[in-house]
């Protein structure tokens, strides 16, 4: 951000910031065969059909739509702090995407690998508490286990 946090007026925190997560960009922090399942994804392996069903107006006055802004998508850091500079935010908290449907996922082992893969990548590539980037955390409900795990990374 270019502005001084400190000689600002107002502390701005965005805790519903949409992060567009790509899923090879993940894949390559998973194991066989979630990796290379990845790589050639077409969509039906990384979420069932209602995560990308809509329950809500998309058109409902206020939403901004970045395209037609000329931001980028954010999937990566430096999209995410293009968009937090573009609103003024001093913190963003990363909402994902696709992986809001996690839960409908039956295959435990694949839930399991989504999750871990998109949180390393998230806290390799992405979070930043320094610029004030951070992010929720996906817990995979098919294994209680595993989603302590994933909660302690």
């Amino acid at each position: 951000m270019t502005e001084d946090r400190s000689k600002k007026a107002r502390f701005i925190v965005d805790t519903d910031a949409h992060y567009y997560e790509n899923a090879r960009a993940f894949g390559r922090f998973l194991d066989e065969p979630w990796r290379t399942r990845l790589e050639r994804w077409t969509g039906l392996f990384y979420a069932p059909v209602a995560a990308a069903s809509r329950t809500h107006d998309v058109h409902m006055g206020g939403r901004m739509n970045r395209k037609d802004l000329g931001l980028p998508v954010t999937d990566s850091r430096d999209g995410v702090l293009e968009i937090m500079d573009y609103l003024g935010t001093d913190v963003t908290v990363l909402l994902h995407g696709m992986l809001l449907g996690i839960a409908e996922i039956t295959d435990k082992r694949r839930a399991v690998a989504l999750c871990q893969g998109f949180i390393e990548h998230m806290l390799r590539e992405t979070v930043d508490p320094a610029r004030g980037i951070y992010t929720l955390i996906v817990a995979c409900n098919q294994s209680p286990v595993d989603a302590a795990r994933i909660i302690d990374r």
